[in-house]
């Protein structure tokens, strides 16, 4: 497992700067840049790693941004987030079907359930921001935590 602890995630604000610095620089891993010398840069088993490592950044990010308090003007933020990277995931989705033939076994299925682990998140950050809210005892419990 890659470590995270270089990666601040105070505020919803900053989770979302780590969001799109790591959804850019995984962008930046397909795209290039025609005048780098190494362009195309990555072999397919290359990118599928970053992806992974991406991924687990952005799980990292994702499930940080539920351990902060969150005032409810950060709620469209925050609402605005999920669906950036749900849209994210979904490309991300779209793009492991096509490394399926240029990949082994054994990578593809790791990509495929990293991606499947990212949208566990995204729905559990879903979850906590916009349905537990509803629930009384969750509030009350959340507040008692937030009080030690």
């Amino acid at each position: 497992m890659v470590s995270f602890e270089n990666i601040s995630v105070d505020g919803v604000d900053e989770a979302r700067d780590r969001l799109d610095e790591i959804s850019y620089n995984i962008r930046n891993v397909f795209l290039g840049s025609e005048g780098d010398a190494n362009y195309p840069k990555y072999r397919p088993v290359d990118v599928v790693e970053m992806l992974i490592k991406g991924l687990d950044a952005m799980i990292y990010v994702s499930e940080e941004l539920t351990h902060q308090q969150v005032s409810e003007a950060e709620l469209p933020k925050i609402n605005g987030m999920i669906g950036s990277i749900s849209f994210f995931k979904q490309l991300l989705s779209d793009t492991a079907r096509k490394f399926r033939n240029e990949i082994s076994e054994e990578y593809y299925d790791m990509l495929v359930g990293r991606i499947e682990d990212f949208g566990e998140v995204i729905q559990d950050v879903e979850r906590y921001f916009f349905s537990r809210p509803a629930d009384k005892d969750f509030v009350d419990s959340a507040n008692r935590l937030f009080s030690l």
